[in-house]
């Protein structure tokens, strides 16, 4: 028994546990291991979205109802209520929000249990005076006050964070600018950046018999330039149409989905396929045709801060790389290639699939090998057990 097993973990303010695979899934399915029990409470949409807008299951209505669903021997994934609208702003609207969830926490939590809350997010900075936890941990994985649907809440979004970031027990941030913006000299603060399931995206596996695929990506041109991720405001349009156009003979593929954005500018280009998004385990299947991955994101305030998860999971199939120039990927210069404008961005994939060899590909894999979620995850669970420690001292 680890000393974590006598502890229950809350995770609250992640995404939706069924969408696309990131830190939070990994996360929690390794440290639930740790502990006696995880419970995910999962978010749910708001009334009037579940009622009017009709872009998420009605039956969200009462999902929140139900018992959770377990995910693993020792992880259950819980729905929280629907809750108020945003639009009605959201400092109005957050804190009935979060008093909804405590309630729903408490219903799922025996009040003997010891709850260590993972905070994925800063709105639950109205939630944590609601709840009474041994430990607070706040995953700080993004700028999150920078999203551009959050700017009519930005300055409320940041109030939230300063209170979480005085309140929690543990910081864990996932680049050196977060890192710095959260201080740190403060030995609550963590730098534990993202990582990879290197043996999913290394080891070549052929796809089952009734196997599917939502694209055949057989019958495109060669070279093909693939992208697997968000189609979201961070995606860069004017690059892809840019590239788009200067290789009409190239083939450009976008998995992920649905759009975030209005993405006309490039779907409409004959040579820029965005085929939708594909279940994580399908994924080898498909970026195994690639000649080239890229990662085309504007550079602003958001991504300036990312550590962007998939240029991991791009390491480890061994393919070539070429990124825009964020720090967290600059870092990486010797297996990723850096186009630091259009032009640039180009030639660097030219560069990238002509100059290939095995050689670098076993480098790309190496680096992918030594950024493994088994790590993070050790490293995680060993921040937590020196905390609870240090307050035996």
């Amino acid at each position: 028994m680890t000393s974590l097993e006598k502890y229950t973990l809350i995770a609250v303010e992640g995404p939706r546990w069924f969408g696309l695979r990131q830190r939070h899934q990994h996360l929690m399915e390794g440290l639930s291991h740790q502990f006696g029990r995880t419970l995910y409470f999962e978010p749910s949409a708001s009334y009037v979205r579940l009622l009017l807008k009709r872009d998420f299951p009605i039956s969200e209505l009462w999902q929140h109802y139900l018992p959770p669903s377990q995910l693993g021997e020792k992880l259950w994934l819980i729905k929280t209520p629907p809750g108020l609208p945003r639009k009605l702003g959201l400092k109005r609207v957050n804190i009935p929000n979060k008093k909804r969830l405590a309630r729903n926490i408490r219903k799922h939590v025996k009040p003997e249990e010891k709850i260590v809350l993972w905070v994925g997010g800063p709105k639950a900075g109205d939630l944590i005076d609601l709840i009474d936890p041994a430990l607070i941990i706040y995953d700080c994985y993004d700028a999150f006050s920078t999203f551009a649907w959050e700017a009519p809440h930005a300055a409320y979004i940041d109030e939230l964070e300063r209170r979480l970031l005085i309140r929690s027990d543990i910081i864990l941030t996932t680049s050196s600018g977060l890192m710095e913006k959260a201080g740190r000299e403060d030995p609550r603060v963590h730098l534990v950046r993202n990582a990879c399931d290197y043996d999913h995206f290394a080891t070549e596996m052929e796809p089952p018999a009734n196997f599917k695929p939502v694209i055949d990506l057989q019958k495109f041109k060669k070279p093909m330039i693939g992208y697997a991720g968000d189609i979201a405001e961070w995606l860069d349009q004017e690059l892809i149409k840019f590239l788009a156009e200067k290789r009409p003979e190239w083939t450009f593929v976008f998995f992920g989905g649905p759009p975030k954005v209005d993405i006309s500018m490039v779907s409409s280009l004959a040579n820029v396929h965005f085929p939708g998004r594909v279940p994580y385990a399908d994924l080898p299947f498909y970026v195994n045709h690639f000649d080239c991955l890229q990662i085309p994101f504007i550079l602003n305030d958001l991504t300036e801060e990312v550590n962007p998860v998939k240029m991991y999971e791009y390491l480890a199939t061994g393919i070539p790389i070429v990124s825009s120039a964020m720090p967290e990927v600059v870092r990486h210069e010797d297996v990723v290639n850096i186009g630091r404008n259009p032009n640039d961005f180009l030639a660097k994939i030219e560069i990238a699939i002509a100059g290939d060899s095995e050689d670098l590909a076993e480098k790309r894999r190496e680096v992918a090998k030594a950024n493994s979620w088994i790590d993070r995850i050790d490293k995680v669970a060993e921040i937590i057990e020196q905390t609870f420690a240090s307050r035996n001292d």
